[in-house]
């Protein structure tokens, strides 16, 4: 048996689902193909569990769905999905996947099932500890990273935003900008992309075709990644997430997570810093805790 990882960037319904895994079979799709079990449809593809990372959600569809039926689910805000999901596809999808906080990148997939803006990334169920854990969860060296960059002085800066979006869904690490001055004294920038070996000839591929640059610069980088794992805590506006980082065993670093406490601004109306201080405030008292269990 095996273990998948839903992704999604459109609104969709249930029944959007079934078409795209109906779709992996030979056998002709009748009329009563709805009424199998998406559970039943799981075990004919050999997928034992499917996970969703985050629940992604246009800030209009959050205040329309109850806070009961979003409680303890991952939430992350995103303008780019358009409004339009309901309830009954958010408590379909409670009663047949796993909400869960990972973080996994998608080389590490055994095969993909791929439709209209909605992805299944199969792994063998041998690796579902780490899976679950997150690929990059565990304190280790990443051997495998390239720092891309290339100098820019005349393109259109509003090309950046496009940029940035597109190279995030190819799955870099990270992409930033820094401004420089260039060789003929004209104000340019460089754009830095980190990214894994695997995916490097893709990116690379995609400057070229979408920035006005005619060098690609790219060199190996070792990185060294602390342990990561999410815990919640119950703030005043509900359960939220922090991301922990350890060094070593030790706990060095607590960050609550953005996509939340903005969520939670627009919902109640309160600035952004007092809801990510409330949050932090949260997670040294839930660190406090953790250290006098631990002695």
């Amino acid at each position: 048996m095996k273990i998948a990882l839903m992704l999604y960037d459109r609104v969709f319904s249930p029944e959007d689902v079934h078409n795209l895994l109906y779709s992996q079979f030979d056998d002709e799709i009748d009329d009563n193909y709805l009424t199998t079990s998406i559970t039943e449809v799981f075990r004919r593809l050999g997928i034992e569990k499917v996970y969703l990372p985050f629940l992604y959600l246009n800030p209009q569809d959050l205040s329309r769905i109850s806070e009961s039926l979003l409680h303890g689910i991952p939430l992350k805000i995103n303008n780019n999905i358009d409004p339009g999901f309901t309830e009954e596809t958010v408590k379909w999808l409670r009663e047949n996947l796993i909400f869960e906080a990972l973080e996994c990148h998608p080389v590490y997939f055994s095969e993909k099932i791929v439709g209209d803006g909605i992805e299944f990334w199969i792994f063998e169920k041998s690796s579902e500890q780490d899976f679950i854990k997150g690929r990059n969860s565990f304190e280790h060296l990443d051997h495998k990273m390239v720092k891309i960059e290339i100098s820019l002085d005349d393109m259109n800066p509003e090309f950046y935003g496009y940029i940035f979006e597109r190279l995030l869904e190819i799955g870099v690490n990270d992409v930033y900008i820094a401004q420089v001055i260039m060789k003929k004294n004209r104000p340019g920038q460089v754009l830095n992309i980190l990214c894994q070996e695997e995916i490097k000839d893709l990116v690379i591929s995609f400057l070229f075709k979408e920035t006005t640059t005619f060098g690609v610069r790219f060199t190996p980088y070792v990185v060294h990644r602390l342990e990561r794992e999410f815990i919640t805590v119950e703030t005043r506006w509900g359960p939220m997430q922090i991301k922990i980082g350890r060094h070593q065993g030790e706990i060095l670093q607590l960050s609550p997570e953005y996509d939340q406490c903005l969520m939670v601004a627009r919902k109640y109306q309160v600035p952004i810093k007092t809801v990510y201080d409330h949050v932090k405030e949260k997670g040294y008292q839930w660190l406090l805790e953790h250290n006098k269990e631990a002695d």
